[in-house]
């Protein structure tokens, strides 16, 4: 057990619930949970020794102490306290001085990056495995899935970590799509899929029509593998249906098993996930009679970056 966690033992309890002084602890608040993880005097985080309070409806109401729990998993976490670059996932809204209305950003998930070197003087030396995440909405902690893009001898200062609401790869800068492009395919409700992205969709296609020449699939069976969302293609790749497994032969169906798969909805990445009237619900001072709410005036790190 860390200083940390025999310092939050010998606290107050309430009714079993950890209630910490959160001395030693580096506390994350997401919309929709707090996370407690153990730090070093040195800065960095132990995530086997991790808290997480998730939000109650009435919380804020009556004032109660948040009850505190074990993250689920956490003790499973191998390795030592780690120094991570934190890249926090949210919504922003820039406010209206004309109706006095502030602004407020809302962090749905936090990305954990571990941190190889930084030096003062230079840039930071990050390593792309062993990436955690928090999710408010989940409230968990867990590690993330990175698919790597990237050939494995790409040098370290050409490698990009790219997020996106629906997957995490590991992309090249000379490979990344530029802003203007990232912005307009954000508006037309598209992806921005970077060169290696189109070049692993190309192979994923013309893996089916390979397929179709030789008779190993119909007609049917190509129209609707070849209509599968884009990401499904992207993870399959030049193996074409077989790395799709039993899901390949429905689109639709692909999408209802697997919600990594899900419909790139512009709506649904600005809010994190979470449901509309889940959103209203953490803005009333937001609501407009006039216009019922217009998500489109939120910003959100879902156009890519």
């Amino acid at each position: 057990m860390s200083a940390a966690a025999a310092a939050v033992a010998e606290a107050p309890q309430q009714a079993g619930a950890l209630v910490p002084d959160r001395q030693g602890y580096r506390s994350f608040q997401l919309e929709g949970a707090e996370f407690l993880i153990a730090q070093t005097p040195e800065g960095k985080l132990d995530l086997r020794d991790a808290y997480v309070a998730p939000d109650v409806e009435g919380d804020d109401d009556d004032g109660a102490e948040p009850s505190y729990r074990r993250v689920e998993g956490a003790e499973g976490i191998g390795g030592q306290p780690q120094a991570y670059h934190e890249v926090p996932w949210y919504s922003e809204y820039p406010g209206d001085a004309i109706a006095e209305k502030p602004g407020r950003v809302w962090v749905w998930r936090v990305y954990l990056v571990p941190v190889v070197a930084d030096d003062p003087e230079g840039e930071l030396e990050l390593s792309f495995d062993n990436i955690y995440v928090l999710d408010g909405k989940a409230a968990s902690l867990q590690l993330c899935e990175v698919h790597r893009l990237a050939p494995p001898d790409t040098p370290p200062r050409d490698l990009r970590l790219r997020i996106r609401d629906d997957v995490v790869t590991v992309d090249t800068v000379q490979s990344m799509p530029d802003w203007e492009h990232a912005v307009q395919a954000r508006i037309n409700g598209i992806p921005a899929l970077s060169v290696l992205e189109q070049e692993r969709l190309r192979a994923y296609l013309a893996a089916l029509e390979e397929a179709r020449k030789m008779g190993t699939i119909d007609e049917t069976e190509f129209e609707t593998a070849y209509d599968v969302h884009w990401l499904a293609g992207l993870q399959a790749g030049g193996e074409g249906v077989q790395a799709l497994g039993g899901n390949w032969d429905s689109s639709q169906e692909l999408r209802q098993d697997d919600d990594s798969f899900g419909p790139n909805d512009p709506q649904e990445d600005v809010m994190g996930g979470w449901a509309p009237e889940m959103f209203e619900d953490l803005m009333p001072q937001y609501d407009d009679e006039s216009d019922e709410g217009d998500f489109e005036e939120f910003d959100s790190p879902a156009a890519d970056y």
